[in-house]
């Protein structure tokens, strides 16, 4: 899942809460990636989407019509788990959503033009391994 680990130029990590409507019949689960359906209700992000909004409570599918959530800005920056080996990937390179279970749940280095920079790789060997990343608009 994707942790909020500092926000650039301010003096606070704590964004702005806000409920937003959301889609019926998935499931939202803290710290997953959002982005509005056609319809302006967020569902979750798939692969190669970019993201919108960070779920930041569990819901069940139809438990409630809106999810607390907040806005992603540029000026964020996001602890994820990488999908692969990133000690290879230079700082500032784009890098993938990867999806897991249908969702983009991980960062991969195989990608030119993603969403996402990588902020710092942090040694990443091995799937899982925590990597700080940006996402980019």
């Amino acid at each position: 899942m994707f942790k909020l680990k500092k926000i650039l130029n301010s003096p606070t990590t704590v964004p702005e809460l806000v409920y937003r409507k959301v889609v019926s019949g998935e499931p939202f689960t803290r710290g997953l990636l959002l982005i509005p359906s056609a319809d302006g209700k967020l569902r979750n992000v798939f692969a190669g989407e970019n993201p919108t909004h960070v779920c930041c409570e569990d819901l069940a599918a139809d438990e409630r019509d809106e999810v607390l959530c907040y806005e992603i800005l540029d000026t964020m920056i996001f602890a994820a788990p990488a999908f692969s080996d990133m000690s290879g990937v230079p700082n500032g390179a784009r890098v993938a959503l990867e999806a897991s279970e249908n969702y983009a749940t991980s960062v991969t280095p195989n990608c030119t033009d993603g969403c996402v920079t990588l902020h710092d790789a942090q040694g990443a060997c091995d799937s899982g391994d925590e990597v700080l990343i940006r996402f980019t608009k």
